[in-house]
């Protein structure tokens, strides 16, 4: 379905909620507030619950937009992923170089989440989850339940960044930056990212500096490079994965597959393709030279119908679900229907509960994953370099499922009810003992 926004105000807001418990528990004053707890007064560290939710009932206007707040829990199972099936992927453990929370910032994140549920906002926390596993999740239900609604993700995850598109933007927190498309969308400190300055933001960051980074290429080069915030090691021979190849992998797939025998020229100090030379020496003609066009044109594949081979980074190199399908205990595959009668007869038989199932669920990679390692083998990569992506791509694919682990760390697919509002006055009300309070423009 096409995205057919009717109003800049219909909007859905989803709060990666961990990075502004960082923000408000290393800078400015602490505010504290003497409370009951049991049967005794103590005085209780308020300040995240205090700048959070604030943030929070802005954002959404009150609780006029409809709004979840995800929140991180450990993943076992993507750790587990890496060290089995991917530990060249990794530098020791997923995220084992991470400091762990401190006992005041996680008092104070479980405190404002308290609260936020009081309060009837949208809480998402479960165990095995990240929270960017969650946001994906929180994308995928707000785009079936509001179809035409913008989406606000607020955000100081990179991992995040390839959520963006004509629907989705990123506010991405910036140390020195406000910046929006409507000034009633600034939020102070965060940079709202959209695909028009996608490559300009992405570009700008330290990790991507002098990089070539177009939209929406952000993730083809986690896999690649791998993503040292989170431990995650390029599992790619040293030397293989060099800038220039990597920007010769995007130009290639954004501007068209070169054939046999030709590659892409350089400005000297660049990692970023300005034109195309042959492999004769000192051959090189850039596309400015128009009088070069007829052998430029020649350099790349084509299409049956004349157009050169190009692939859409916007909807290629993405986040995707994972895929079910219903099979037999012979193997053979059943559509849902039939998978759901045959289930539906087993039911009906006394004692089912005690025998084996006559169905097998397998959770599958999305067909998209296949159509990333095609177009990456005509630019290039190997059989086996091909195979390497595929498991790197699942270990950091956002909301996989890792059904082949053992039962207490397996994760299987989620899928998220709805998105909705809350009562602003209940949230102030709920709030107010811990001395919060809301800004009267919504209430």
């Amino acid at each position: 379905m096409a995205f057919n926004p009717k109003s800049k105000m219909d909007r859905v807001l989803i709060v990666d909620f961990n990075h502004m418990a960082h923000n408000f528990s290393y800078g400015g004053v602490r505010l504290t507030k003497q409370m009951a707890v049991g049967n005794t007064i103590e005085t209780v560290d308020t300040t995240i619950a205090n700048g959070t939710i604030k943030n929070i009932f802005n954002w959404s206007r009150g609780g006029q937009v409809p709004t979840v707040v995800c929140f991180d829990r450990p993943c076992p199972s993507r750790k587990a992923y890496f060290m089995t099936e991917q530990s060249e992927g990794v530098d020791g453990e997923y995220k084992g170089k991470r400091e762990s929370m401190s006992q005041s910032m996680f008092s104070g994140v479980a405190l404002a989440q308290d609260y936020l549920e009081r309060g009837g906002v949208s809480c998402l926390a479960l165990h095995n989850w990240e929270a960017d596993d969650l946001v994906f999740l929180a994308i995928q239900q707000a785009k079936r339940q509001y179809p035409n609604h913008y989406i606000d993700l607020v955000t100081n995850d990179a991992d995040m960044l390839p959520l963006v598109d004509e629907q989705v933007s990123v506010f991405f927190r910036s140390k020195k930056f406000t910046w929006a498309t409507d000034k009633f969308l600034e939020k102070n400190r965060y940079m709202q990212v959209t695909p028009e300055n996608y490559q300009e933001i992405i570009e700008g960051l330290s990790s991507f500096k002098n990089l070539y980074v177009p939209y929406n290429s952000l993730l083809l080069y986690k896999v690649l490079r791998g993503d040292v915030a989170d431990g995650i090691v390029s599992p790619f021979p040293k030397g293989t994965m060099t800038p220039r190849r990597l920007a010769s992998i995007v130009w290639q797939l954004e501007n068209g597959v070169l054939e046999e025998g030709f590659s892409l020229a350089f400005s000297v100090g660049s990692n970023i393709p300005v034109g195309i030379k042959t492999t004769k020496p000192k051959a090189t003609y850039l596309f400015e030279e128009s009088e070069y066009a007829d052998f430029i044109e020649s350099a790349f594949r084509h299409n049956s119908d004349g157009s050169r081979v190009t692939y859409d980074l916007s909807k290629l190199f993405v986040y995707t679900p994972n895929q079910k399908s219903y099979h037999l205990l012979d193997g053979n595959e059943l559509s849902l229907k039939e998978a759901k009668a045959i289930m539906d007869d087993f039911k009906s038989q006394e004692g089912w509960e005690n025998k084996e199932r006559p169905i097998e669920i397998r959770y599958n990679d999305n067909p998209l994953l296949d159509k990333m390692v095609e177009a990456l083998s005509l630019v290039g990569l190997t059989e086996e370099e091909c195979a390497t992506f595929r498991k790197q791509y699942r270990g950091m694919n956002l909301a996989q499922a890792f059904p082949n682990l053992p039962q207490n760390i397996k994760r299987l697919p989620k899928k998220l009810n709805s998105i909705s509002g809350y009562d602003g006055r209940v949230l102030n009300s709920v709030v107010n003992v811990l001395g919060i309070n809301l800004n009267s423009r919504y209430l």
